[in-house]
Parts: C-alpha cells; structure tokens; sequence
C-alpha cells in the first residue's frame, strides 16, 4: 500500500546537482512530492543538516547506495505531513535520518529512521543530530566499543562528529579525551564540551609526540579517524597495544606504504565503517539504542548540539563554500522554514 499526498501541488522545490563538480553544479529544482509505503512518513522538512559526505557526492566522490534518492541531503527535521505508520501522525515533529533527499521541502522516511525532537530543541538544532550522533555514537559503541578508562584521540574533533564524539566519550567516562584541530581557536570549543587535552597540528607541528607525552607513553586505546593517509605512521606510533583504530572518512587521501609489522607487534585493529550503506535492520537497531542512551541526556543538558551557521536553503552554494574553508565548529545547517 502506498499514499501519496493529499495536496493541490504535487510539487516540491530540491537542490540537485547538475554533474559532479564544484558548487557551481548546485542548483534548486521543481520534482514531485515523495510517494510514502507502509511504515514511512512524509516529512515536511523545516531543517536540513550540511555533511561532508554532500560535498563528496556532489563532486561525483561518494557512491550512493542503489535504492537512496540521488537529491543531496541525509539528515533533517520537520513535521510530519501524511503517516503510514504506528508511531507517528501528522502533525508530529521529527527529526530523521534518510538515506538521501533531505535537501528538500519534502522527504520520505522508514518510521524507524525517525526520533521524536527533544524538548525544547528548535528545528535547526534537531536538523543538527540525526547524522552526526548517530554516526558518532556508532562509530564510539558499535565499531570502537569503548570502555570506562580509555584513551581516546579524536581527528577533525571541531566537526560534527568531532563535537559528538567527544561528548559521547565524556559520557562513556573515557580517561584521556584528546581533540586535536589546525586551529587552536576551535580547539577551545572542544574543551569546553569534554575534551581533557588539545593538539593543534599543521603539517611543521605532529601530534604523535604531544599524545605520548599526555598519556605518559602509554599512548591511546581508540583513534576516531576521519583522515586517511596523511596521518597514518603519526597514528599507529601512538597507538596501545590491542588499540581500535576506526578510520571513517578519507580527507588526507587514500594510499599509504604500509610495513604491517608495526600493526602485528602492537595487536592494533583498524576498523573501517560507513553509516549510509548500512542494512535497514542495523540502523534500525543502532537508532534505537543511540534513543535509549541520549535522548534524555539532549533533554537534560548534558548532551548538546552544535550549530555554527545556518542558511537559507536557496543559498546551499554558500553553505557548501563555507564547509570547504573547514572554518565551522559543530553543524552547518540549511534553513527551509520560508518556504512552507
């Protein structure tokens, strides 16, 4: 069964990309209004959250998966317009995770993709969750398995993720929560959500040293790695032994002269992971327990979202300019409440 909506116009406005290429490429369509199946929501999207992974599909750079909507866009918030679903009516607000599309006024969601927004959070702020703590909580629980006591080092720690994962790691009493930034200026915001210890690094200026000397030579038992290549021999010297290394992007490239010995003596794991490619059933289940272990904690204070620019939605280009100078602290979002 499937229902579409009960509207005069079938028509929504949607930033697509003409081919792979700079924001030049960007640009804002008329398309029809998303048809929703058993157990899905048609959310009208009031927020939507700017990723790394956008500018990477939009430079024609990230695979998309076979079966998620080609319109850029993978996280947003809004109301719920028309539901096929038990846990959720019309009216509802929401904030979700998709697959692709939420650089829409409309978008289509499975129920269980789908959390109801915490109190007293605005729709910008909601916009700014779904991905980035959920991929953080995944990457800390799920991949790096963390536990009481452990070092950490978190990569691009000013970034989405970065801001999540170190409150995450705050809150999963981690020992040493060590942020490391280009810029000292950001590196203020991280301690000020939970990080213990910051590294300013530039291509003169390695962390390796500086996170030995932190940890006493102990070194870390989990890097969260967004990086690649440019960082590997820095990480894997300052590794501990049985270490969990969880390489998650591949800003600093992709090719590397590996001398797997140093691996094997150490017992380190590099663990990889990609959020949006994995099955309806584990994100199910992922979103479900990220629910269970913060949505109270957002409501309480404990936990906060970090949004450093909003836009309108018809100036994505600027958005998108502004997310390759690498000058935000936590979430850039697109603002689409104007248009509804």
């Amino acid at each position: 069964m499937s229902k579409s909506l009960n509207i005069l116009s079938s028509i929504m406005k949607s930033v697509c990309v003409k081919s792979p290429g700079g924001v030049e490429q960007l640009y804002v369509d008329s398309l029809t209004i998303p048809i929703i199946r058993n157990s899905e929501v048609l959310i009208k999207v009031m927020s939507s959250g700017v990723n790394r992974m956008d500018i990477m599909q939009r430079e024609g750079k990230y695979p998309v998966p076979p079966d998620a909507s080609q319109i850029l866009g993978v996280e947003c918030s809004g109301v719920v317009e028309e539901s096929l679903s038990d846990k959720f009516s019309k009216g509802d607000k929401v904030m979700a995770l998709v697959s692709g599309g939420a650089y829409s006024q409309y978008v289509a969601s499975p129920d269980a993709y789908c959390m109801k927004i915490p109190r007293k959070f605005s729709f910008m702020q909601a916009a700014g969750i779904p991905e980035v703590w959920i991929t953080a909580y995944q990457l800390i629980h799920f991949i790096a398995e963390i536990k009481e006591g452990d070092n950490i080092l978190i990569h691009a720690a000013a970034s989405g993720v970065g801001c999540a994962a170190i409150q995450l790691a705050k809150l999963s009493k981690a020992n040493h929560i060590i942020a490391t930034s280009r810029s000292s200026g950001k590196l203020d915001y991280c301690k000020n959500l939970g990080a213990t210890a910051t590294i300013t690094y530039d291509d003169e200026n390695k962390f390796a040293n500086k996170v030995n000397e932190i940890t006493e030579g102990k070194g870390v038992d989990i890097i969260l790695d967004p990086i690649g290549a440019a960082y590997f021999e820095e990480n894997l010297s300052v590794c501990a032994r049985d270490a969990r290394w969880v390489v998650y992007g591949l800003m600093g490239g992709t090719q590397i002269n590996l001398n797997i010995s140093k691996l094997l003596f150490k017992g380190v794991s590099i663990r990889t992971s990609t959020l949006r490619s994995r099955p309806y059933e584990y994100k199910k289940y992922l979103i479900d327990q990220f629910m269970k272990t913060c949505m109270e904690k957002f409501e309480d204070g404990t936990l906060k979202a970090s949004i450093d620019a909003i836009f309108p939605f018809e100036k994505v280009k600027e958005a998108h300019r502004y997310m390759e100078t690498n000058r935000n602290t936590g979430k850039i979002i697109l603002d689409f409440s104007d248009q509804v």
